[in-house]
């Protein structure tokens, strides 16, 4: 708790380590003391291992340590650092480039090396009354340029919220599969398809439902403008084989809809990904790998966030062939 911070912890420290040991430590009054005290420091229960709780009182010793350091040595820090230098607050990454700054500064002027300017100007005996003018306008043009910087990074963090949008609507948190375009891949390997499409760099196809699929099969050349998916041909080693495991690695994409239904979908969707690449120059066509079901409570519906998005194209060689 942050009140251990501020606690004289040796006399506890020294009482758990005198009697800590044996079966006796129960029966001590001081050892009982010491260890309801120690458990008062934490807002879970305390650590069972007595050594892991003498590593954390030695934890809170060691930065007393530190503390009583910085205090004995804020005369020399006000002296070295100025208004830069406040104590345990200070910014000590700043001070601590300073420091190496003004080591550097030392060794350049012991070498003569790199300093001319500086050396020439103080050597001339500058007025010291001009020179503090000089240090207050620096010091001005600083902080000037430290809240014009805190201004600008206010606005971009400003617009990086309005650009990131935390609402419902926001596909990437709220994932809702629309009435007529896109669709949804079933039976696949999430790390196969990433596999072929990104490393392996190869098109896939989609295919209808098994169900759709096989009621089809002696349809699907009924008539030349049906909208329905056009077949593909199955190799022989599928059709030999025809294990799960080759469905799984294989460059068709299943899905659980009928052939005039997925045709139907990947039109929409063609068509839309085209107008926002030739109005907006932007992809918007993703394939989703992985969904992360997350709920607002315990009884609000479930949500769906896409965890994997994989930037994709739909394409086809004429009207007739599959996409």
């Amino acid at each position: 708790m942050p009140g251990a911070w501020e606690l004289d912890l040796q006399a506890l420290r020294k009482t758990l380590v005198d009697k800590g040991e044996g079966l006796a430590r129960r029966l001590s009054h001081e050892y009982r003391s010491a260890e309801k005290q120690l458990s008062g420091l934490f807002h879970q229960p305390r650590p069972s291992d007595l050594n892991t709780r003498l590593k954390l009182i030695d934890t809170i010793v060691e930065a007393h340590q530190y503390q009583d350091s910085t205090n004995q040595l804020d005369s020399l820090g006000a002296e070295l650092f100025g208004l830069k230098w406040n104590g345990q607050a200070s910014e000590w990454e700043a001070l601590s480039q300073l420091s190496q700054w003004i080591q550097d500064f030392h060794a350049s002027v012991e070498r003569c090396s790199g300093t001319g300017g500086i050396v020439d100007y103080l050597s001339g005996n500058p007025d010291k009354d001009l020179l503090g003018s000089l240090v207050s306008a620096v010091e001005e043009a600083t902080e000037a340029h430290a809240a014009s910087a805190s201004a600008i990074r206010n606005g971009l963090e400003s617009a990086r919220k309005e650009l990131l949008d935390l609402g419902l609507r926001n596909p990437l948190l709220n994932y809702r599969l629309l009435r007529t375009r896109g669709l949804e891949v079933v039976d696949e390997v999430a790390a196969e398809v990433y596999r072929l499409l990104t490393i392996g760099g190869k098109a896939m196809s989609f295919l209808p439902g098994p169900t759709f699929e096989d009621s089809n099969q002696d349809t699907d050349q009924v008539t030349a403008d049906a909208l329905g998916q056009p077949t593909e041909q199955e190799s022989e080693e599928e059709e030999a084989v025809g294990s799960l495991t080759i469905l799984h690695t294989d460059s068709r994409l299943q899905t659980g809809l009928s052939s005039e239904e997925l045709q139907h979908r990947l039109l929409s969707t063609y068509h839309l990904a085209n107008t926002f690449i030739q109005e907006k120059g932007v992809n918007t066509l993703f394939l989703a790998l992985g969904m992360l079901i997350w709920r607002v409570g315990d009884g609000d519906e479930p949500r769906k966030a896409p965890l994997v998005l994989v930037p994709v194209a739909l394409d086809r060689t004429n009207v007739r062939s599959r996409f």
